[in-house]
């Protein structure tokens, strides 16, 4: 964010020829939200979640409808997303390894696949992590929205980029 306050301020944004992309959540609800006016619109950004994404699941629907109330927050945090799919994983581990115990657990893990608010995601058995994806598009000032969002929201599945 700091960055892209003193580029504003610079004129960067407006200087640049091409496209910028901001990674590291550049466009997600927490900063596009704390920066408001500052918020450099009409770069591409990406988010692990956004509470509008219109082309979601209805478990996704659900789920933001569900975050939101419990935050008491019309536009939810797209980070509560990351903690809620571990907690699923972890459940339904313990589950199949019908125990607690942290090896067992662990080889339940491989190979486990989970139905997530951001659709099945599975846990690979070569090298341990899960098939995530990620919410990336242009930012945009949008009048539902007292601040910018990315607009479309695609999902990049990596799935359709790895073996």
């Amino acid at each position: 964010m700091t960055f892209s306050k003193q580029a504003k301020a610079l004129g960067y944004f407006d200087a640049i020829k091409y496209n910028f992309i901001g990674l590291g959540e550049a466009g997600s609800p927490e900063t596009t939200k704390s920066m408001g006016a500052d918020y450099p619109v009409g770069i591409w950004g990406n988010s692990y979640d956004a509470f509008y994404w219109d082309e979601s699941a209805p478990a996704h629907k659900d789920y933001t409808a569900r975050i939101s109330k419990y935050l008491k927050d019309e536009y939810p945090s797209s980070w509560a997303i990351q903690g809620y799919i571990g907690m699923q994983f972890l459940v339904e581990a313990i589950k199949k390894a019908n125990s607690a115990d942290s090896d067992k657990v662990a080889k339940a893990l491989l190979g486990l696949s989970v139905d997530t608010p951001a659709g099945k995601l599975t846990i690979r058995e070569k090298d341990h992590q899960a098939n995530r994806g990620q919410l990336y598009g242009k930012t945009v000032k949008d009048a539902k929205y007292p601040f910018p969002i990315m607009k479309p929201v695609t999902y990049v599945d990596p799935t359709k980029f790895m073996d």
